[in-house]
């Protein structure tokens, strides 16, 4: 990985998202600096890559990436592609004492990215947990918004939690997981 591809694929873009308010609005998130800088630091790049698939929806900007995406590629989708966004994680989160302004959207991505080292390429393809929901936790309080940038909340997590039984495409224990269902 040269100095310029290093560099860049830690700097993640900014995303588009849907709305809590009405799914049809799209808002824009920031990703979370320190959440990419605290994974790279400890060379935790699997969060990194799967950030780049499935949240911003490209490649990640690495060395010989493309191999990955000829045979059985990862899915490649955005916030867009969510099936739910709940509100609420029902404890405390950073400054918030009950975690009533932090979001979640759910996606249900067939194949992600890992991290495995390798003098080609350091993703692999592979397939992503079957039982299991890929769930992107949003920081929608005013300290995450920056109104002069039209920046509504900040991406500060994500991962893979086991899906309900009876609804694949939901979190396990939703209900008693977050405060309500925004859709």
């Amino acid at each position: 990985m040269n100095l310029e591809q290093k560099k860049r694929w830690l700097e993640l873009p900014d995303v588009l998202a849907p709305s809590p308010n009405d799914k049809a609005v799209l808002i824009q998130l920031s990703i979370s600096p320190e959440f990419v800088n605290k994974n790279a630091y400890i060379k935790r790049r699997t969060p990194i890559f799967q950030l780049w698939t499935h949240v911003i929806g490209e490649q990640p900007p690495i060395n010989n990436i493309s191999r990955e995406f000829i045979k059985d590629p990862p899915t490649l989708m955005t916030l867009g592609s969510a099936t739910a966004l709940f509100m609420g994680v029902k404890r405390p989160y950073h400054d918030d004492d009950d975690g009533k302004e932090v979001g979640v959207y759910v996606l249900k991505p067939t194949r992600t990215l890992r991290y495995e080292p390798d003098m080609a390429c350091v993703a692999r393809a592979c397939n992503a947990p079957i039982n299991c929901v890929l769930c992107v936790q949003v920081r929608f309080d005013k300290a995450c918004q920056v109104p002069d940038k039209d920046i509504y909340g900040m991406i500060t997590r994500l991962e893979f939690v086991p899906c309900d039984a009876g609804a694949y495409h939901l979190p396990k224990a939703h209900n008693q997981r977050y405060t309500k269902q925004l859709w």
